[in-house]
C-alpha cells in the first residue's frame, strides 16, 4: 500500500467570510474526486482557481500537523 499522509490544520476566515470560505473548501474537495494524489491537485487549474478565490477570505492558518494513518475505515 502506498504511504498515505494526512494534514490537519486550522484555517481562520476573515470576519464575516466563514460561510464563503467553507463553500470554497467544499468546492475544492468535490473537484478532487477523480484524483488519487492530493499533491497532484495543486497542479490542476480548477484547484488553483479555487485557491486564488479563497486566499482573500483567509485571515490566518496555524497549528499544522502532518499525520500518517496506519489503518481504519477507508484505507
Amino acid at each position: 500500500m502506498p504511504e498515505l499522509i494526512g494534514l490537519h490544520g486550522r484555517i481562520v476566515a476573515t470576519p464575516g467570510d466563514g460561510d464563503a470560505l467553507v463553500a470554497l473548501l467544499l468546492e475544492a474537495a468535490d473537484g478532487l474526486g477523480d484524483m488519487n494524489d492530493c499533491d497532484a491537485s495543486l497542479k490542476d487549474e480548477r484547484v488553483r482557481e479555487v485557491i486564488r478565490r479563497a486566499r482573500p477570505l483567509i485571515a490566518s492558518m496555524s497549528d499544522s500537523m502532518e499525520l500518517v494513518p496506519v489503518g481504519g475505515k477507508g484505507l
